[in-house]
């Protein structure tokens, strides 16, 4: 029970909530963030995960001694280091000093923080830091300054509105709230005063591309959905619009994860063992590929010819059923390597992703994973809770409802 007497995640639930009514964007990327209690973390932590999801990670006894204010707060907090891809861009930076630099530069200066109601003890950026600083700035000062505390530099004093009892604020200097007025401490020994935590962060298993692209896709939705994103978040978003995301190896990946894998088989040869009855193994999947291929008008030549390029690609490690379809399946036919060379392209009418759906499920043609190969551009049917990847050709309809998106991009 949490300190009101509600149940834990009921909390998780009004403050996710409450973000909807009060912040509509912190609120619209909360939603499409797996949450997940764990012990694995002391306080709350996010990473990004194999196959574009978002975790949120949060300890129950951290999340206890918290109000709701208190909760949405952090929770805005990890979603702005989801946004930065703080989780992915420590790479070989001292991890202490990076995390310090990272939660400095999205809290903000204490005197006006990018997020307010956080829980005591949070690092804000100091004086002696600019407020428009990079993560990486912010670090390339720390590991000037290492030897001394990141919030006072060394002074043991900061600077603080102090309000006496007739109500007149004045400037007055303070203990610093990190070092607590010891100015011999250094950036290494404020390690432990994360309210957050980042040690979750390098269990992160997502590569590079595929965090930007799934992270570019929740802030685009929720950007659609609840409005502008604020501001000082503003300067992550151009960096990801910036990216070039490798899309072949994301679907590679993908598709390799759920599908691939070695297996064993007496059609090759054991290199350690060659002698006869002993099984070798096969990089080619056992478990079938579904990939629908949009065959409307709409898809150009340039598009279908990616398209069974990229097919002609997987077939050479799964085995491959292609469906064609327009506003209705065409054909449906086992892919073998070579075929390009001699497919015929059936459709060329209007788009219908209803009947694709209806006659996958009639004809039982459903595979661990489901590849549709499409420009978009027509009503979306509900999602049939099977594994969907909407390779989305260029210049398509992204905005995809449910299922995972990978954008395909060519020259």
């Amino acid at each position: 029970m949490g300190m009101y007497g509600i149940n834990l995640t009921d909390i998780l639930m009004t403050a996710r909530c409450r973000l909807i009514t009060t912040n509509p964007w912190y609120g619209t990327m909360a939603s499409m963030m797996e949450w997940k209690e764990s012990t694995r973390v002391p306080t709350m932590g996010v990473r990004i995960v194999a196959g574009g999801t978002v975790e949120a990670l949060y300890n129950r006894d951290f999340c206890d001694k918290l109000d709701i204010q208190e909760i949405t707060a952090v929770i805005r907090h990890e979603i702005d280091h989801i946004v930065a891809l703080h989780p992915l861009r420590f790479g070989s930076y001292n991890f202490a000093r990076y995390c310090i630099a990272a939660d400095l530069v999205v809290n903000g200066p204490e005197g006006r923080p990018h997020i307010k109601g956080l829980p005591k003890g949070m690092l804000y950026i100091p004086n002696w830091i600019s407020d428009s600083s990079t993560t990486e700035e912010v670090y390339a000062q720390l590991e000037k300054n290492k030897d001394k505390c990141p919030a006072c530099a060394g002074a043991g004093k900061v600077d603080q509105n102090v309000t006496d009892g007739n109500g007149k604020t004045s400037k007055q200097k303070v203990d610093c709230p990190v070092c607590k007025g010891n100015s011999s401490m250094s950036v290494a020994d404020v390690e432990g005063v994360f309210m957050t935590d980042h040690d979750i962060w390098v269990s992160s298993t997502a590569n590079e591309d595929e965090a930007k692209q799934q992270v570019l896709n929740m802030v685009e939705q929720s950007t659609q959905q609840a409005g502008n994103m604020p501001g000082h978040l503003e300067s992550y978003l151009a960096n990801l619009q910036k990216a070039t995301v490798n899309w072949k190896a994301v679907l590679k990946d993908v598709v390799g994860r759920d599908c691939g894998g070695k297996r064993s088989t007496y059609a090759r040869v054991n290199r350690r063992h060659p002698e006869f009855g002993v099984k070798g193994f096969s990089s080619h999947a056992q478990t079938p590929l579904i990939v629908a291929v949009d065959t409307s008008g709409s898809m150009s030549d340039k598009d279908l010819e990616m398209v069974f390029t990229e097919i002609e690609a997987m077939s050479h490690k799964f085995k491959i059923h292609v469906i064609q379809f327009d506003h209705g399946v065409k054909c449906c036919d086992k892919y073998h390597r070579g075929d390009w060379r001699n497919i015929k392209i059936q459709g060329r009418g209007g788009k219908d992703f209803h009947s694709l759906i209806a006659w996958m499920k009639e004809k039982r043609m459903v595979g661990k994973v489901n590849i549709i190969l499409t420009d978009g551009y027509a009503s979306w049917p509900e999602d049939p809770k099977f594994r969907v990847i909407w390779a989305i050709v260029q210049n398509g309809d992204s905005k995809i409802p449910w299922g995972d998106l990978v954008e395909v991009n060519y020259k």
